[in-house]
């Protein structure tokens, strides 16, 4: 049940955490990567139109196989960090009442990132699971190219700022950025990650449009898979793993469903809610067809 509650976060796109229970920090620098995949990295427009509001709020139930083990609900809000415009991502994870008979969880997660969505500014986690807790920061230094995790539990463990790319984005913030740029069947990007302790380079595909019926109706989406080869846990113990997130494919790519296969089952995260200002509350099957981008396919 652990696994289980854990990949669901992951499916909220947590995805480079995984390595950070098995590794201490890991100093690296540019010529660390193959300079193929640093050409390749996003170049996002700055002035794209973001698919969110102010005060969206999105609902999702979390699942092992076919049983629903609890809720997250992510809300986006236009605020300040440090005096400067930027976008704030709330993600808040509890289990449900069958679930806490295992193994409960009561977590939070904070991104603050910039209104072009371009990098992250701020990024805190703090996790509640069973008799575990931990509760950290990561601290982003622009001008130095550096990110710092903090330990908010412990002041006495001490981590040098590593080095990280130029408009990296945390492990929860990479989803809204994916979300935020304009989605393409076949498209291919490389995005700069960080948790504080070590750089990434995630990269995403856009592998196919789907549509099918989802918890909140029936829709057309896009088929967006991240590599998982650098994640540890039980990534690294499962050959044929993999995650698959599925996008709306209309002016609001809301991530509608994101599933991970793994030796130990099926974990998922669905849509089930969508509350936007002067739209009201729309819930499981109640969501209208949304506006197709494109052709119809067959």
């Amino acid at each position: 049940m652990r696994w289980c509650l854990s990949l669901v976060l992951v499916l909220a796109l947590n995805l480079p955490l995984w390595a950070e229970d098995e590794r201490e920090s890991v100093v690296r620098g540019i010529d660390d990567f193959p300079a193929e995949e640093v050409a390749r990295i996003i170049q996002p427009d700055p002035d794209r139109r973001m698919p969110w509001v102010d005060g969206e709020v999105l609902t999702y139930a979390l699942g092992w196989s076919w049983f629903d083990v609890g809720t997250t609900e992510m809300t986006i809000t236009a605020t300040e960090w440090e005096g400067q415009p930027a976008w704030k991502f709330t993600l808040k994870t509890q289990t449900n009442r069958f679930a806490d008979n295992f193994y409960r969880v009561r977590n939070e997660v904070q991104t603050y990132a910039n209104r072009a969505m371009t990098r992250t500014l701020y990024f805190e986690n703090d996790q509640r699971e069973g008799n575990r807790s931990r509760h950290y920061e990561v601290r982003f230094d622009r001008e130095e190219s550096t990110a710092e995790y903090i330990n908010l539990a412990d002041p006495d463990e001490k981590h040098d700022p590593v080095w990280i790319f130029p408009g990296s984005f945390d492990p929860f913030g990479i989803t809204l950025f994916v979300r935020s740029l304009p989605l393409v069947e076949g498209g291919s990007y490389v995005i700069p990650t960080t948790n504080g302790r070590e750089p990434f380079l995630t990269s995403i595909e856009v592998t196919g449009v789907d549509e099918r019926r989802f918890r909140i109706g029936r829709q057309e989406a896009w088929v967006v898979e991240p590599e998982i080869e650098d994640l540890g846990g039980v990534f690294r113990r499962s050959r044929d793993g993999s995650i698959k997130i599925w996008f709306s494919r209309d002016r609001y790519r809301y991530p509608l469903r994101m599933e991970s296969s793994v030796a130990v089952g099926r974990f998922w995260a669905e849509l089930i809610q969508v509350e936007r200002p002067n739209t009201g509350v729309i819930g499981e099957e109640e969501q209208p067809r949304l506006e197709r981008s494109g052709p119809r396919r067959r």
